[in-house]
């Protein structure tokens, strides 16, 4: 069971995203002073229940290029009927839908609905066929990512109203920098993926930018992206030093931005396989690191 779940519906990064959810969403409750479990279950519910059904369309999409790239994550999948993977489809992302929808009601925000019905139909074009494009459909899947924390803000937006001006001004700047965060390392995720698959997605009819224009380029491409990265923590750090030094969270960026700078340096070893596979572990630590940055701002909680 648990390997059908980790494997169909990428459990792993399902987790990530309900420890990401969970965290931010207690201290910003914290803050709110609300201390109900309400809000928080609705949000997981949609989120991840949006998350899982694009995971699975995405892997039934992908089934043949993943013989080639990943022959050890279909087994599962293979062995579901085409009915079998729409129903979970549809009852995922109805699932989602109805959260959605009892969110809008709490909040009487109705973009938490539009928003979310939106996204499940880019989910389903972008399995479909804007992953195959080169670049755009990484753009997507690094918005899906930043979309998380855009969410969670929406839903809690409508409470800071009475915050103290300092309070609001700090909590827009940790929900903007989550935002620009996820987007990037997840667009930084997309292009190294790109790399590594590059024969199944030949075969596949793919037009990846390593495809396009050549590993090499595209590995050039990543690092100036590393790069942008790199500075924008560097703004982000000193943005916060002069609203409200906060010298954990600095610290919390330094950690990121050496993984980053990591990434960086080891990209000039050819052996590509091992660059991947230690890329793609890196990411999650990154993303990890990121994720609980947010206790950094316990005074202002």
């Amino acid at each position: 069971m648990w390997k059908v779940f980790l494997k169909v519906f990428r459990g792993v990064n399902l987790i990530l995203l309900l420890f990401i959810i969970s965290i931010t969403c207690f201290f910003i409750q914290l803050k709110l002073g609300l201390y109900n479990l309400n809000l928080p279950f609705w949000i997981v519910l949609a989120t991840t229940s949006i998350a899982a059904a694009g995971y699975l369309i995405n892997n039934y999409f992908d089934l043949n290029i993943d013989r080639i790239n990943k022959p050890h994550q279909i087994q599962y999948l293979e062995k579901w009927s085409k009915f079998k993977i729409f129903i979970w489809y549809a009852v995922l992302n109805c699932i989602g839908i109805f959260a959605s929808l009892k969110l809008y009601f709490l909040t009487t925000e109705a973009n938490l609905f539009y928003f979310n019905v939106a996204i499940v139909i880019l989910l389903f074009f972008y399995s479909y066929y804007f992953k195959k494009t080169c670049l755009l459909g990484n753009l997507m899947i690094a918005l899906f990512s930043s979309y998380t924390y855009f969410f969670i803000y929406l839903v809690y937006k409508n409470q800071m109203v009475n915050l103290n001006q300092l309070d609001w001004l700090l909590i827009h700047y940790i929900f903007i920098f989550y935002i620009v965060f996820a987007f990037f390392v997840s667009f930084i995720r997309e292009l190294i993926k790109d790399i590594q698959d590059v024969a199944g997605d030949a075969l596949g009819g793919c037009k990846t930018l390593p495809l396009m224009f050549g590993i090499s380029k595209a590995m050039r491409f990543l690092k100036i992206v590393l790069i942008a990265t790199i500075i924008l923590l560097i703004i982000f750090g000193l943005l916060l030093y002069l609203i409200q030094p906060h010298i954990l969270f600095i610290i919390f960026l330094i950690l990121i931005g050496y993984k980053l700078f990591f990434l960086l340096t080891s990209s000039k070893n050819h052996n590509f396989e091992n660059y991947i596979i230690k890329a793609s572990f890196n990411l999650k630590i990154i993303f990890l690191i990121g994720a609980l940055s947010i206790i950094c701002f316990y005074d202002i909680f």
